[in-house]
């Protein structure tokens, strides 16, 4: 009799008092953005040749002029969005979508590849006592390629909060994981030996390719499986530390959440450059000593723009139950039930 009573007891408030418990649940997505090949010399732009051309001096000096006979670039981010719930949802309308993101190792690619030719002259055009004295040479013409080719581990901007002295505060800074690779050719690499003296000059062409993320935008929809009433919210996930998404979900039943038109905010940086370089060597037999020079860093080419990558969307959905909490007359009735019930049950006891 006493486990009877138990159990009618237990079926009592489970029947008026509903309550149930939400289950966290975490929901991995996988997401793999690419960029196939395009021009690495303007967003959109065609794969094709360039020519730029320029003066160094006055005067006197050098000029030359770089053409691009091909210029591509590609890339890889890819990762695990991660989407954290209730599946669950009692006595409140209100709830979070906690979503984050991680990059798989070693998944994302960073690749340029660009065949070049310069033509490198001297030139002279100025007055010498009244007397125009002009001219101009080759100094040496050549074909070359840069290649580029870097793997790294794909990651969102890192937040950082920074204490001040009094009476500032705190500043908050976002900075992104910039993935960077370089090639280079030299042109030009006269030395001069004087015995105990070395004088060197590197003329050469450096390529500077940049990456960095800068955030996942999209949107989420919660639609009502009954009535097929939505809630839509835009997101950005702009750092590796996560976003909370507040929903209202005022319908009771099954709500099903897509995520959709996930979007790589990045930015790309490619830098072409002239660089002059001197170097100076003393060796003495007992000691040495060298010194470098940077003569000349000259921009040939230089954007940044928007890589242009394939958007995602969740393969899965996610769904959460919203269930009403118990009013005032369920409670009221469960507890006059109750009261029924034990006093029967001790008058059978007396009678008995």
């Amino acid at each position: 009799m006493k486990n009877l009573h138990k159990k009618i007891l237990c079926s009592l408030i489970f029947i008026f008092c509903p309550a149930l418990a939400a289950v966290p649940i975490t929901l991995n997505q996988q997401l793999n953005f690419h960029a196939p090949e395009q021009s690495m010399w303007t967003q959109g732009g065609p794969i094709g040749s360039i020519e730029e051309s320029d003066r160094i001096g006055g005067a006197a000096g050098f000029e030359y002029t770089l053409r691009a006979s091909s210029g591509t670039v590609s890339a890889d981010f890819d990762g695990l969005l991660s989407i954290a719930y209730d599946n669950q949802l009692t006595g409140s309308t209100h709830t979070s979508v906690n979503l984050n993101f991680q990059g798989s190792p070693a998944a994302g690619s960073l690749s340029t590849f660009a065949g070049l030719n310069i033509d490198f002259d001297w030139f002279v055009d100025t007055h010498l006592l009244g007397i125009p004295v002009t001219g101009s040479g080759n100094v040496f013409s050549a074909n070359y390629s840069l290649d580029i080719d870097e793997v790294f581990t794909p990651q969102l901007p890192q937040e950082f909060t920074f204490q001040l002295p009094p009476p500032w505060g705190s500043i908050d800074l976002t900075i992104p994981k910039v993935e960077q690779g370089s090639d280079s050719f030299g042109l030009l690499n006269p030395g001069v030996n004087l015995g105990l003296v070395d004088v060197g000059i590197d003329l050469a062409i450096e390529q500077t390719a940049s990456f960095w993320a800068n955030g996942l935008n999209g949107s989420i929809l919660g639609r009502h499986r009954d009535t097929g009433y939505s809630r839509f919210m835009n997101f950005n996930l702009g750092t590796n530390e996560g976003i909370n998404l507040g929903f209202d979900l005022p319908l009771d039943g099954y709500w099903d959440f897509y995520l959709a038109d996930i979007m790589l905010e990045n930015t790309f940086v490619n830098d072409i450059a002239l660089t002059l370089d001197a170097s100076l060597k003393v060796d003495i037999g007992v000691a040495q000593k060298t010194w470098y020079w940077d003569l000349l860093d000259q921009d040939i080419f230089n954007t940044d723009f928007a890589l242009l990558f394939n958007s995602e969307h969740s393969s899965d959905k996610f769904s959460i139950f919203v269930t009403p909490a118990p009013n005032a007359l369920s409670m009221t009735l469960a507890a006059l039930l109750i009261v029924i019930f034990r006093k029967k049950h001790r008058l059978h006891i007396n009678g008995s």
